[in-house]
């Protein structure tokens, strides 16, 4: 029968990374949301899986932003401008809030509709 394949697609950095993490319940939460919440954009974002198991994302090649929900330590980091970024720790329902700071950093900074 058809085999479950996870609803987000992460290639990881490397072609051989040490660990591979599977897509967890938090990330699919968590990514669902920014796709809700940012539906007014006219990008795609693309993520890509650190060694840590955290996740680079960027929107039409820009890098917005990291998420980190493996493993026991979570946390977010939002870019505020070039050269400002802001480190969140916290629980899901937190970095859904911060979703809020990525789609102003690419609406504000990026100018990217």
């Amino acid at each position: 029968m058809g085999e479950n394949k996870p609803k987000y697609y992460i290639p990881y950095n490397s072609t051989n990374p040490t660990k591979k993490y599977e897509l967890i319940k938090e990330e699919e939460i968590f990514f669902d949301k920014l796709l809700e919440k940012s539906n007014h954009l006219k990008g795609e974002f693309q993520l890509y899986r650190l060694s840590d198991g955290t996740v680079n994302v960027s929107y039409k090649s820009y890098p917005i932003g990291k998420i980190k929900l493996q493993g026991r330590k979570h946390s977010m980091l939002v870019l505020i401008s070039f050269y400002k970024s802001k480190s969140v720790e916290g629980t899901l329902d937190d970095f859904i809030i911060t979703i809020d700071l990525w789609i102003k950093y690419i609406s504000n900074v990026l100018k990217l509709k």
